[in-house]
């Protein structure tokens, strides 16, 4: 089950990189077309640039674009299709997790009155068999009883 399910997280969060990447890919396919004299190796060391982790100025007016368009970058994706795929991957998330717990409630019960009728069944054996000793205990005391009494009386016959 947690195979299954790692290799479903494993293609939904591919599916948020692909889409990201492809609109990343858009983007500077439209800066490069925009603005030709901007070099491919700009537009790269743009991307790649790590200083943003640390300069929160660039952040800062990004994030004032993004709220201009009501996107919060706290909560939200700038890219829309990563929030459908999200919002699509979080539905399957809970249909997967609801499936599972459904197909075990269902495992416990059936197990449970598996072991209910197989309870059944050893009582029932069980009587079945003190039936039989019963009875032949029963046969057997008549056969004592038969002897003791075909006994007494061969006895009393040679007095």
């Amino acid at each position: 089950m947690c195979d299954g399910y790692g290799f479903y997280r494993l293609f939904s969060v591919q599916g948020v990189y692909k889409n990201y990447n492809v609109t990343v890919a858009k983007l500077c396919a439209l800066i490069h077309e925009k603005y030709p004299d901007v070099s491919d190796g700009s537009i790269a060391a743009i991307l790649n640039d790590s200083s943003f982790d640390s300069d929160y100025t660039n952040l800062k007016s990004a994030e004032t674009l993004f709220k201009k368009y009501g996107i919060d970058m706290e909560k939200d994706s700038a890219v829309l299709s990563n929030e459908k795929a999200l919002k699509g991957a979080l539905w399957l998330d809970i249909f997967l997790v609801v499936l599972f717990a459904g197909g075990f409630c269902l495992y416990i019960v059936l197990i449970r009155f598996s072991f209910k009728r197989q309870v059944r069944q050893a009582a029932d054996y069980l009587r079945r068999i003190n039936q039989e000793t019963t009875d032949l205990l029963w046969q057997i005391a008549q056969r004592e009883r038969f002897l003791y009494l075909r006994e007494s009386f061969t006895r009393q016959q040679s007095i």
